[in-house]
């Protein structure tokens, strides 16, 4: 079987060798089956509903406050009060956070804590010849 991409016919568009064909370029994107058709049909209907309810508010001569539209004012309030409302404080994310709060502090204390002392020991014995001993 030809694994190469095939030239879309009536175009100069060529797919390349590794991406797949946009679906608006397939010649069957554009023809519906009646089940699709209905569909889009409902969808049209429903924008041209709203948008004559929306043409009326806007036009209305008796209106004195603003046009409320309830998708905007649910994102706005999704924004505004986020998901602290609907969640709360668990077990795991408090470790974690924690964990992620005082572990690099903890881990930087252990790690001079011990060269520190290594070091010392070092000289204790006289194995190590300090570099700067006579200004400290």
């Amino acid at each position: 079987m030809d694994s190469r991409p095939t030239p879309v016919p009536g175009t100069t568009y060529r797919p390349a060798p590794l991406a797949s064909l946009p679906e608006t370029l397939d010649l069957n994107y554009y023809q519906w089956t009646p089940e699709r058709k209905l569909l889009e049909a409902k969808r049209l209907a429903i924008r041209a509903r709203l948008k004559r309810e929306y043409l009326l508010k806007l036009n209305d001569p008796n209106r004195i406050a603003m046009i409320q539209d309830p998708a905007v004012v649910r994102w706005n309030n999704a924004r505004i009060y986020g998901p602290t409302q609907h969640s709360s404080a668990k077990p795991k994310a408090s470790l974690m956070g924690v964990i992620f709060a005082l572990g690099p502090f903890v881990l930087s204390y252990y790690a001079i804590k011990t060269s520190r002392e290594r070091k010392e020991n070092l000289i204790r014995e006289g194995k190590y010849d300090r570099p700067y001993h006579y200004i400290y």
